[in-house]
């Protein structure tokens, strides 16, 4: 055994992966049939009766990769920043073979995920927990407004390459706005991968208005969705979290504001992770993706959320940051104080109007020394008028 997969074997003993009764079901022999044909790869059968799912391809037996694939996956780990490593395993990579004959090349990492090499791009799952992720690609020409880079409409996108997490997903569904629905043949992958991967490719009939992609989503094997991957348009998504199991909601802010009251919301998902968003008044945003197990929102995640008459600043921050604080044009400040990671306040009315707006986001720590990074306001209003520091009616 080689130490790299000794290491695996320790790794899994120390960290067992909880099988729960009737929360994973086996696959029908239909469908594992159905699967040797379109991936023509050997299955290694296991028995059903303890829930254990059956992959398609055993990830140590497949070939491995030559020294010029070996030295990509090498390079990913040179001159990464702290903490940006994904720790990936050059000298395990090997080759999964898509249902359309792709080849996709694939290291396990040290932490239990993967990374991923193809022909159009690659990319890694740290962790090795991420439900469903979805790589859109899009040709034509690049929207400008303004000199500023707009968002694609669902029409543009071609082509979507994908992985889903076998753990938590037994299907994947693209389904349009004229209500077909897309079921992407998925080359599944065994431990320590325990990940399938596919690529679809949009027909044309499906880059038309009225026809374009609506919704992604990944199932589980009774059907119901587990996790939305649809990509957000040019407008956010303005309701609760598809993810989150709502029944399981926590508060984690409150404040009462100009345009009635403000609620930060968490809840957990059916892969482990959690979902975060705002409610005001009847009216929801996310405003931070749902993440997977293991990973966070983000280490200093802000954003502004105006309204017609007010402008509230919602985010969440790493534990490091004990205060936000808020400069403005005339250069008055404010300070906020997470809760629980959580940062949910209302801009001052003096602040609300041009030349005393907000200008720069500072994080500090337990005593009042600045940490980074230092964000400048108009970084993150140059992401659309939704972001802004000003009132803007027709955002939330």
């Amino acid at each position: 055994m080689s130490r790299s997969r000794h290491a695996f074997a320790l790794l899994r003993a120390a960290n067992p992966v909880p099988v729960t009764p009737g929360a994973r079901r086996p696959r029908s022999a239909l469908k594992v049939g159905l699967a040797v044909v379109a991936l023509a790869v050997c299955f290694l059968l296991v028995a059903p009766a303890v829930g254990i799912r059956i992959p398609a391809l055993d990830f140590w037996s497949a070939e491995k990769a030559p020294p010029k694939i070996v030295q990509d996956f090498e390079e990913l780990s040179e001159g990464a920043p702290a903490g940006m490593d994904p720790g990936a395993i050059p000298g395990e990579t090997r080759r999964v073979t898509l249902a359309d004959e792709t080849t996709l090349w694939v290291a396990p990492t040290k932490y239990g995920g993967f990374c991923t090499l193809g022909t159009r791009s690659g990319g890694c799952d740290k962790l090795g927990t991420t439900p469903l992720g979805i790589s859109w690609g899009a040709s034509g020409p690049i929207r400008l407004r303004g000199g500023k880079l707009q968002p694609l409409p669902m029409t543009a996108f071609d082509v979507l390459e994908g992985h889903a997490n076998s753990r938590y997903v037994d299907s994947v569904e693209i389904r349009f706005a004229d209500g077909e629905v897309a079921r992407p043949a998925i080359a599944w992958v065994s431990d320590p991968i325990h990940t399938g991967f596919f690529l679809y490719r949009v027909p044309k009939e499906h880059r038309l208005p009225g026809h374009e992609i609506q919704l992604i989503v990944g199932l589980d094997g009774k059907g119901h969705i587990v996790v939305d991957a649809t990509r957000p348009g040019s407008e956010e998504l303005l309701e609760v979290p598809r993810d989150a199991i709502l029944a399981e909601r926590a508060q984690r802010a409150r404040r009462s504001t100009r345009d009635g009251e403000a609620v930060v919301w968490e809840a957990p998902t059916r892969y482990e992770g959690n979902c975060a968003w705002l409610e005001l008044e009847g009216r929801f945003l996310p405003f931070a993706p749902c993440m997977p197990k293991g990973y966070e929102y983000g280490r200093f995640a802000i954003r502004f959320v105006p309204t017609r008459d007010d402008v509230l600043v919602v985010g969440w921050v790493a534990k490091q940051y004990a205060s936000v604080e808020i400069g403005f044009a005339d250069g008055s400040t404010m300070a906020v104080t997470p809760r629980a990671g959580f940062v949910l306040a209302e801009m001052p009315a003096q602040n609300l109007t041009r030349g005393h707006e907000a200008t720069v986001i500072v994080g500090r720590d337990r005593d009042g020394n600045e940490l980074p990074p230092r964000v400048p306001v108009a970084s993150i209003a140059g992401g659309g008028h939704c972001f802004s520091p000003l009132p803007e009616p027709s955002c939330f």
